[in-house]
């Protein structure tokens, strides 16, 4: 089906682990390469899998995606991926209504580093009601606490259905 983003949304977050990728791949593909936002990736992966995946998913999906660098201008239709090892997190940019990337080194939020819940919870204080977030298949609850803080800030969720997981929970 065919997704819009809510008008008011001004940056839609990924979250994912086990099966993430072509969880992530399916919902890029399926958003497009001219959609009109900018997509946070953070997706538990291997550092020696992030070249590839960023790679992978532009070639597959048609939307520019690259590995997020400290102090980049979000662009509509491009996806940021977290680095291993750094948090994705964003802040206000100078011109107004922009955002800039920020790759925190703080330690690992609930045993992920990066962690879902840590860019939710964190992108959510900057963007409140302009956040929107999409959980996928995984393991664990990282990404749990961040939608619930997303929701109270007056932001959108969504998370992907049982059924279409590898692994749910």
């Amino acid at each position: 089906k065919e997704f819009m983003a809510p008008q008011k949304v001004d940056v839609v977050m990924i979250g994912a682990s086990t099966g993430g990728p072509v969880a992530i791949q399916t919902v890029l593909k399926n958003l497009g390469p001219d959609f009109n936002k900018p997509v946070l990736i953070t997706q538990h992966i291997d550092n020696m899998f992030n070249e590839y995946f960023a790679s992978w998913l532009t070639t597959t999906t048609g939307m520019n995606c690259t590995i997020a660098q400290d102090g980049e201008i979000l662009e509509k239709s491009h996806a940021y991926i977290a680095p291993d090892n750094r948090h994705l997190l964003i802040k206000e940019a100078a011109a107004p209504g922009k955002y800039q990337i920020v790759l925190d080194d703080s330690e690992p939020f609930h045993y992920f580093k990066p962690a879902v819940d840590k860019m939710f919870i964190e992108c959510s204080k900057v963007l409140k009601e302009k956040a929107m977030a999409i959980i996928l298949t995984g393991m664990g609850k990282d990404g749990a606490e961040g939608c619930a803080e997303i929701v109270k800030n007056g932001g959108w969720t969504i998370a992907q259905s049982e059924e279409s997981c590898i692994v749910f929970g």
